[in-house]
C-alpha cells in the first residue's frame, strides 16, 4: 500500500504545479471562510449503551481558483479542530483536494486529488457500524472524460483509485480500484439510452499482533476481490422540473483470503497458513426521480449494490432515501431527508466468523437563513438508528442537534 501512496502523492505534486501553466487563465479567485458549530449528541458511539456528549467544532477552509473558458484548476485546504466535553475525543484534522478540468471540442476531461484525515467516528459507521475515536487517512484520485462522437451518441470513461489507512486495530485498510465505461443514445429530447460497464479491485489487509503471548504471535488476513458489471437503462426528463432514471444490471465477484499466523519478528516462523476462495452474482440496480421548482426540491432514489468496507470484505448495500427543500425566502431555507440502508455480507462463505449483517436508518431536518453577505445560521437536528440481524431486538438509537454559524468574505478575484 505505500507503494501506491507515494504513486499517488507524485500525481497529486503534478496535478497541482503543471496544470496551472498550462491554463489560459482569465480570472484568478481567491476564498477563504470559517463555521463555528456546538452540538449535543446523546449517544455519541451509536451504542445501547448511551453516552452524552457535548462537542464544539471550529472549521477554517481555503480556496484557490484559475479558470478560463474552456479549463478550471482548483485547490482546496481544510481544516478541523474538535474539543468536546469528554477530553479524548478532541482532535485536530484536515483535509484538501486538486481539480482540474479541460474542455474540448468533441468532449471534457476532469482529474482530481483528495487527501482527508478524520475521525472514525463517521467513516467507520458507515462502512463497519462501529464508532471508535481512532483517525483514518483516506488519498483519492479520479480520472475521467466524456466524448461525444455524433449529435445522439456519447461515451464516458471514469478510474478512480481510493487507499483508506485506519490507523486502529480494529479495521482492515484497504485500496479500492473502480473503472468503469458508459455509453449513451439519445432517443429524443427528453430520453435517453444508457448501457454501463464496470470492473472493480478490492484488497484489504488486517494485521493482529497477540502480545500477551512470549514471543508475540501475528494474525493477518489479506482478502482479495474483482468484480464485473453490467448497468442498462434509461435516463430522461418530464416536462421542465422532473428528471429520472432507472438501472438495472448485475455483477458477478470472486474472492479469495489468505489467512496465516506466525511468531512476531519470524515471519518464515509460519504456525497456520490457510486460503479460501468463492464467488458470487449479486443485483446492481439504481434508480432516481428529482423535482426542481422554483421554491422547492425533492428527489427518491433507491440502490443495489457492492460496497468496500473496513471490515476487510464486500457488502451487498440496499439504500433508499428521500429529501426535501424548500426555501422559504431569498435569505431561508428548510430541508428534510429520510433515509435506510440494509448491508448484508456478499459471501458469507469467504468470512463466516462474524454476522455482520445490518440495518440503519437517517432521519434529519434542517433550518438556515443568511443573516448577511458573510453570515449564514444553521441549526440541525439528526435521528440514528441502527442494529445487526443476530439482534433485532437490540435497536441503538441516538439523537444529534446542532447549531453553526459560517463566515464567507467576499472572494478576491484578479486576472
Amino acid at each position: 500500500m505505500m507503494r501506491n501512496k507515494q504513486y499517488l502523492i507524485n500525481l497529486s505534486i503534478f496535478f497541482a504545479g503543471a496544470f496551472p501553466s498550462i491554463i489560459d487563465a482569465k480570472e484568478n479567485q481567491l476564498s477563504w471562510g470559517f463555521s463555528n458549530e456546538y452540538s449535543h449528541n446523546n449517544n455519541k458511539n451509536l451504542s445501547t449503551q448511551r453516552a452524552y456528549i457535548s462537542s464544539t467544532y471550529f472549521k477554517p477552509n481555503f480556496a484557490y481558483s484559475r479558470t478560463s473558458e474552456i479549463s478550471s484548476f482548483q485547490i482546496g485546504v481544510f481544516g478541523n479542530i474538535e474539543r468536546h466535553s469528554d477530553t479524548s475525543y478532541n482532535r485536530e484534522n484536515g483535509s484538501g483536494n486538486v481539480r482540474y478540468s479541460q474542455a474540448f471540442e468533441n468532449g471534457t476531461l476532469n482529474f482530481s486529488y483528495s487527501f482527508s484525515e478524520q475521525s472514525t467516528r463517521e467513516i467507520s459507521f458507515e462502512e463497519t457500524g462501529v464508532f471508535t475515536n481512532e483517525p483514518v487517512i483516506t488519498e483519492s484520485l479520479a480520472a475521467s472524460g466524456t466524448f461525444y462522437y455524433s449529435e445522439r451518441s456519447a461515451i464516458s470513461v471514469n478510474v478512480s483509485f481510493k487507499e483508506r489507512d485506519y490507523q486502529s486495530t480494529r479495521f482492515s485498510d484497504y485500496t479500492y480500484l473502480n473503472s468503469g465505461l458508459s455509453w449513451s443514445y439519445a432517443l429524443s429530447e427528453h430520453l435517453s439510452a444508457k448501457l454501463n460497464i464496470f470492473y472493480t479491485e478490492y484488497v484489504s489487509d488486517f494485521v493482529l499482533i497477540d502480545d500477551r503471548l512470549a514471543p508475540p504471535i501475528v494474525f493477518q488476513t489479506e482478502n482479495f476481490s474483482d468484480s464485473i458489471a453490467a448497468q442498462i437503462g434509461i435516463t430522461g426528463r418530464l416536462g421542465e422540473k422532473i428528471n429520472y432514471s432507472v438501472l438495472t444490471g448485475g455483477t458477478y465477484t470472486e474472492q479469495e483470503q489468505f489467512s496465516k499466523s506466525f511468531l512476531l519478528n519470524s515471519a518464515a516462523s509460519s504456525i497456520s497458513d490457510s486460503s479460501l476462495s468463492s464467488d458470487n452474482n449479486s443485483n446492481l440496480t439504481s434508480s432516481n426521480i428529482e423535482y426542481a421548482g422554483e421554491l422547492s426540491r425533492v428527489s427518491f432514489s433507491i440502490s443495489l449494490n457492492q460496497q468496500p468496507t473496513g471490515n476487510g470484505l464486500l457488502i451487498e448495500s440496499t439504500s433508499a432515501s428521500l429529501s426535501f427543500a424548500y426555501r422559504i425566502s431569498g435569505y431561508e431555507e428548510f430541508s428534510a431527508s429520510l433515509a435506510a440502508n440494509r448491508q448484508e455480507q456478499s459471501n458469507k462463505e469467504i468470512d463466516g466468523r462474524f454476522d455482520l449483517d445490518r440495518e440503519f436508518a437517517f432521519l434529519s431536518l434542517s433550518y438556515s437563513k443568511r443573516l448577511s453577505e458573510n453570515w449564514k445560521f444553521t441549526s440541525l437536528i439528526r435521528y440514528r438508528e441502527q442494529r445487526y440481524k443476530i439482534r433485532p431486538d437490540d435497536i441503538a438509537k441516538g439523537i444529534r442537534g446542532s447549531l453553526s454559524l459560517q463566515f464567507s468574505p467576499r472572494s478576491l478575484r484578479w486576472k
